[in-house]
């Protein structure tokens, strides 16, 4: 999250475009379904689950800043 969030600040213009393909990616790889789903966070105990949501908004929030200097608003 810190090195997709470093590049999207200060790399190369193209770099804005494949920081949102990654964060998207993490949104929807199987491979990271047992700490994002909410059935499988429900498995984990309440300070867990808190610091997993908190990341998962943190790449929603991420996601959305880049897909903004991606497609800037007209």
């Amino acid at each position: 999250m810190a090195a997709q969030t470093k590049l999207l600040e200060s790399g190369p213009p193209q770099a804005k475009v494949l920081v949102a393909q990654a964060l998207k990616h993490w949104q929807v790889d199987i491979d990271l379904a047992g700490i994002r789903e909410a059935k499988a966070l429900g498995a984990l105990p309440e300070s867990e689950r808190a610091l997993w949501r908190t990341l998962w908004a943190g790449v929603a929030a991420l996601l959305e800043k880049a897909r903004a200097l991606v497609q800037p608003a007209k």
